[in-house]
């Protein structure tokens, strides 16, 4: 509810006249405050539009950024995983490829031949272009993927960044933008 600048009693925020005095609203386009004169109350700005007209304008608005915001690709920013120790670091760079994490994968077998405990096929790592963001997915492996020590549901994709931790069985990685 807002007040009107003609009677000061209370009426709703879309209203267009006052229900008690009848005077025709105007609104802010600055602010959104309902104005009264050249002036509004609020802000002192000096453009008082009609409240269908900035009904129109702030839909537009809407529209507009909705449109840039679904327009504008997040760019891929390559990440590392560091093994705790140092000694094994795996690069992940191409948003084009999944990367398979465990003794089998076609990108890292040779790095993690010696993770006996991790699956041959353990986790997914790839680029999720619509949402700008690294995911990993663990694919029913036998000892689990956690992030942030939190174990996550086989088949469904977890967000992960710069300085989280993912343990694949009981091999623990940093990550590193």
């Amino acid at each position: 509810m807002k007040q009107c600048p003609h009677c000061k009693s209370e009426i709703l925020n879309d209203s267009i006249y006052c229900d008690r005095c009848g005077q025709h609203l105007m609104i802010c386009s600055d602010c959104g405050t309902f104005a009264r004169g050249k002036f509004c109350p609020n802000c002192g700005g000096k453009n008082i539009i009609d409240p269908l007209e900035y009904e129109q304008m702030q839909q537009t608005q809407s529209v507009a950024h909705a449109a840039s915001v679904a327009a504008a690709p997040v760019a891929m920013q390559p990440i590392q995983l560091i093994s705790a120790d140092g000694s094994i670091v795996l690069k992940i760079d191409d948003a084009t490829q999944q990367y398979m994490i465990g003794r089998k994968s076609p990108q890292f077998a040779y790095d993690l031949l010696s993770c006996s405990r991790m699956s041959r096929e353990h986790a997914t790592i790839c680029w999720n272009q619509t949402a700008g963001v690294w995911q990993v997915t663990d694919v029913g492996s036998t000892h689990g993927t956690f992030v942030n020590d939190q174990r996550i549901t086989p088949h469904v994709a977890c967000t992960i960044s710069n300085g989280d931790k993912v343990t694949f069985a009981n091999y623990e990685f940093n990550i590193k933008v």
